[in-house]
């Protein structure tokens, strides 16, 4: 095309579009729309038509056919308003599972003053957005769905949010929504792990990509609630699933995982402000930014009806011995404080070993053995549980025998939440100790069945009372260390040294990864590193 045929052309396409928007300024008759969002306005489609020309016609002067679609989309001339909407949390949706036994509060936005109906198994709760178009309502306690069979999910009801507002209306529908029980898992990479099978570290007939349990369900923002089929059961977070699993088939109901987890984060970026008794010399060691992750990952969860927290983390602050539990302290009670469900249940992982350790240091006290005695202290929370994972460590982060960990982690729910008081929630901890004479007597909270063994890979520990218990240490008064010999007395440990005469502390598996056997219990779950030390810091 010539450049005065080209000049030509474009003035008479701006002729008939300055035309269009002429006629449309000078219509009187504003727009209406259905609710269904589509225009009765006939004028409009008298503007398309010209636009649909205007179209054609530069088609054809520059020599290009246009596709189907955008003459079809042509004809469309007017935007149309969004219906009465209802947005709620993504953790609130399709296959979701809502906490049994509690008020379960449901929330989201619509528009403002609009009324909002919630409905779901028999229940009709009613609510008016403010002025911000948020609205919540809280729905009475509810019993659990029962399963016939493991590999079976119950019928799901539908949750149906209606929002009406002058004489319009907009209806939302989540299917598949069980109740059942509801945990939180968070903190870093240990817990962000996904599902995968690991012949060296797990049983080669527990295949987990294989699983097929549907009443367990996962969710992890972005996205939507999965099912712990083949398929989808690889998204989850392999300690949660894995604690969901044993939990199930003590309660035979469904189970829900809340995964807010991020790996490398440290304890800081979970909460909103630094403990007021840390230390100012403490807080300033290291620059760290607090809440990041609490606003980002926890907070569009607040207020979803769960039993308790699952939290794996500490790596990110694998250096510090008390500080760390002031902070871990001071994160509970703000995620109970915002969460206004009162204490709820929260369980941790204590880190587990990695590398190796030095044998020619009785003091110990090396690599994560002053946060792990932080962990342990952390017990003294309300409504706290621990699981000891030392035994199962790696030369390297990210232990691969997770089935365990969250095996573990149920032992704590399934005792203390689900009343199953025969299986014992933790291995050993350190109760207290007695000085008699050259030796010290150490009592434990669970130690039922005390034995020395030793444990590889998947397979349950194995008994070796004719082992020496290694990583036993005493001190004498003068402050020196030395290794010491344990014996076991019923569910006591009697602690003593041919050294020394006037022994005042002990310390066990107090250091970055001890290896060798170890002390459990008839369960087979390992007891805690200790000191009994009234301090915890540097050796």
């Amino acid at each position: 095309m010539k450049a005065h045929d080209l000049i030509k052309s474009v003035w008479i396409i701006t002729i008939l579009a300055r035309s269009t928007s002429v006629i449309a300024a000078g219509n009187p008759a504003p727009v209406s729309l259905s609710p269904e969002g589509k225009s009765g306005d006939q004028f409009g489609k008298g503007i398309g038509m010209i636009r649909t020309k205007i179209l054609i016609l530069t088609t054809a002067i520059l020599g290009t056919a246009p596709s189907p679609p955008l003459l079809a989309d042509a004809s469309a001339t007017t935007e149309t308003a969004p219906p009465l909407e209802t947005r709620c949390p993504e953790v609130i949706g399709e296959h979701a599972v809502l906490q049994q036994g509690i008020p379960v509060p449901i929330w989201g936005t619509s528009v403002p003053g609009a009324k909002v109906s919630v409905r779901f198994g028999g229940q009709d709760k009613t609510a008016i957005a403010d002025g911000d178009g948020r609205w919540r309502v809280v729905l009475d306690p509810m019993k659990a769905d029962r399963l016939d069979s493991l590999n079976k999910a119950p019928k799901g009801q539908t949750l149906t949010i209606v929002s009406e507002l002058d004489g319009e209306k907009g209806i939302k529908e989540f299917k598949d929504v069980l109740v059942g029980e509801v945990w939180l898992c968070s903190g870093q990479s240990n817990m962000a792990g996904k599902v995968r099978h690991n012949h060296a570290n797990q049983d080669p007939k527990d295949n987990l990509l294989d699983s097929n349990f549907p009443a367990i369900r996962h969710i992890a923002a972005p996205g939507g609630w999965n099912l712990a089929v083949p398929g989808s059961v690889g998204d989850f977070t392999r300690v949660g699933f894995c604690f969901a699993r044993k939990v199930q088939r003590e309660l035979k109901m469904p189970i829900g995982l809340v995964n807010a987890s991020t790996g490398g984060s440290r304890i800081e970026s979970w909460m909103r402000v630094p403990p007021k008794e840390l230390p100012e010399a403490d807080a300033g060691k290291k620059k760290v930014t607090y809440g990041g992750l609490y606003r980002e990952r926890i907070v569009p969860l607040i207020g979803y009806g769960m039993r308790g927290a699952l939290w794996y983390q500490g790596e990110a602050n694998a250096s510090e011995g008390h500080s760390y539990y002031l902070k871990i302290q001071s994160l509970i009670g703000d995620w109970r404080s915002s969460w206004q469900q009162g204490d709820f249940p929260f369980y941790f992982v204590q880190l587990a070993g990695i590398g190796r350790s030095t044998v020619d240091n009785p003091a110990m006290g090396d690599g994560r053995a002053r946060i792990r005695e932080a962990q342990r202290r952390a017990l003294g929370i309300k409504n706290t549980g621990m699981v000891v994972a030392v035994d199962i460590g790696a030369e390297r982060e990210h232990p691969a025998n997770k089935v365990e960990v969250g095996e573990r982690l149920a032992h704590w729910a399934v005792h203390h939440d689900y009343d199953r008081k025969e299986i014992l929630p933790s291995g050993p901890l350190y109760k207290d100790y007695k000085i008699d004479g050259d030796t010290i007597r150490i009592t434990f909270d669970h130690a039922q069945g005390l034995m020395l063994a030793e444990k590889e890979d998947y397979v349950p520990p194995v008994p070796t009372p004719d082992k020496k218990l290694p990583w036993l240490s005493i001190r004498a008064k003068d402050g020196t260390w030395h290794w010491a010999e344990g014996r076991i007395d019923g569910e006591d440990l009697i602690v003593s040294s041919r050294e020394i005469e006037d022994p005042v502390a002990v310390r066990y598996a107090y250091t970055n990864r001890p290896l060798g056997p170890y002390l459990y219990n008839k369960n087979g779950l390992p007891a805690s590193p200790f000191t009994t030390e009234v301090t915890y810091g540097k050796p």
